[in-house]
């Protein structure tokens, strides 16, 4: 495990004393908490965006008095490779809505470019990234009917990630991705009145990462 981790979970259990759960950390950061425990306990390097958002969250809740103070908690990483300068402010950017991901049982859906532009807390100036309407209710509670995502078609796929995957024959998905073998990949939902599906990576066309979520309101 790496010193994040260790900073997160020291974090985190001082969040679990002022009544946060780890549970409620990860569904305000749009994670199930199988992902979110996964990526604590597991990952060998604690994804820098996650580590931050984490971060960001918790200190929103976490009380500062005598015995807590902010010295002693864990500071926002920045990797000025990749993000510019701001002052004290999030990077927000405007993304392209390029079409429609189905969540929910195999459909063919007419997938145009909607005219229009999404903004997300997400900067990665030199990875190719557009946003998707989200349509289908498979991944409740991550994902809604109408909710957008964010996807990063440079970013690297992890087992648990979201993923947009669009086969040959022009079936389309938003699903937690898994790489099972050299042949086939495995797509869950979170809503589990849906199963499992096993895709052979020969009828992939795409399967780019999701990293940002817009919740419908």
């Amino acid at each position: 495990m790496s010193k994040r981790h260790d900073k997160i979970k020291e974090l985190l259990n001082k969040a679990k004393d002022e009544g946060l759960s780890n549970a409620f950390i990860a569904r305000r950061l749009g994670m199930t908490p199988q992902n979110f425990n996964y990526h604590l306990n597991e990952s060998p390097e604690l994804d820098l965006d996650l580590y931050n958002s984490i971060i960001r969250e918790v200190q929103k809740y976490i009380t500062v008095d005598d015995n807590t103070s902010t010295s002693s908690l864990p500071k926002v990483e920045e990797d000025k490779s990749v993000y510019p300068e701001f002052d004290d402010a999030i990077p927000i950017n405007k993304y392209p809505v390029l079409g429609t991901v189905y969540a929910g049982e195999p459909k063919l859906l007419y997938h145009q470019s909607y005219e229009e532009s999404s903004f997300f807390a997400y900067n990665r100036l030199q990875h190719r990234c557009f946003a998707l309407k989200v349509n289908g209710n498979s991944m409740e509670t991550t994902l809604k009917d109408g909710d957008e995502v964010l996807v990063d078609m440079d970013a690297a796929l992890e087992n648990g990630c979201l993923a947009a995957v669009k086969l040959k024959n022009g079936h389309q998905y938003i699903k937690r991705y898994y790489d099972v073998n050299f042949a086939f990949i495995k797509l869950t939902s979170d809503n589990e009145e849906y199963g499992v599906r096993l895709i052979d990576k020969n009828d992939i066309n795409a399967i780019y990462r999701v990293v940002r979520i817009n919740l419908k309101i």
